[in-house]
Parts: structure tokens; sequence; C-alpha cells
């Protein structure tokens, strides 16, 4: 008999969801760090209804960063699909 242990989906989901997160947390930090409290805002701000406004959200600090300094992981691939 294998000696194997049963993880469920919920499980699983979790784990690759707080995987996400220290990335993206990891990632804001850096961009944080490398870029000058000016740069910043105008590199990670978009326009709604032609409104400037500065990101706040890790997830999407994150995913710009990745795309400027040409990081990728497969979730932001996922997430360009999706929108």
């Amino acid at each position: 008999m294998l000696n194997s242990k049963v993880i469920n989906f919920r499980k699983i989901s979790e784990t690759l969801r707080k995987i996400r997160s220290e990335r993206d947390s990891k990632d804001v930090e850096k961009a944080r760090a490398k870029y000058m409290e000016d740069e910043y805002q105008s590199m990670f701000s978009y326009k709604k209804r032609g409104k400037v406004y500065i990101m706040t959200k890790p997830k999407d600090i994150a995913r710009r960063y990745r795309l400027q300094n040409r990081e990728s992981v497969y979730w932001d691939e996922e997430d360009s699909e999706e929108e």
C-alpha cells in the first residue's frame, strides 16, 4: 500500500493563494525600493473617468512591476486572459 496523503482542493487553493500573495508582497517591496516617490506614483497609477488614481492593491502593483521588468509569473498571464 502506498503511503500517501490526501490533500483536498480547498487546501491546495489556500496554499497557492498564499504563495501568490507572498510573491506579490515581495514585488511591491521591490517596486517601492526601485522607484522614487514621484516616479512610483506615475508608474503605478491608472485613469478612470478622466481622473488619475494611485494603485493600492498589492496584486495590481506587483503585476505592473513584473510587466515593466519582464518578470513573468503564470498567474499574471491567467489574469490578463480573464480581462
